[in-house]
C-alpha cells in the first residue's frame, strides 16, 4: 500500500491515445519533483483537474515495458482521499 499527498498532473500517452495520470511531489529539498502514475479503481470515478492537490492511496506494482529497458512503477487500485 502506497499514499500520496502531491499534485494532479495529466499527460498525453506516449501513443497518443488517452492520458495518463500522475500525482507529482517534491523532493525534500523542493528542488525536484518526481511523478508516480496512478490508474483509480473505479473505472467511473473522475481524475482530478491539473494542479489540484490530490492525496491517492492504493496499491504500488512494478512491471517492464518492451519500449522502456528498466523498470516501472505504477499506484493501481487507487482511489483519491482527499482533494
Amino acid at each position: 500500500k502506497i499514499k500520496l499527498k502531491g499534485l494532479a498532473m495529466d499527460m498525453q500517452t506516449t501513443d497518443t491515445s488517452g492520458m495518463d495520470h500522475y500525482v507529482v511531489i517534491n523532493d525534500r529539498q523542493a528542488c525536484c519533483q518526481q511523478g508516480l502514475q496512478y490508474v483509480l479503481e473505479d473505472k467511473d470515478a473522475k481524475y482530478p483537474k491539473d494542479g489540484e492537490e490530490v492525496t491517492v492511496e492504493g496499491e504500488l506494482t512494478v512491471f517492464n515495458s518492451d519500449e522502456i529497458p528498466f523498470p516501472l512503477a505504477q499506484i493501481v487500485n487507487a482511489r483519491i482521499v482527499s482533494q
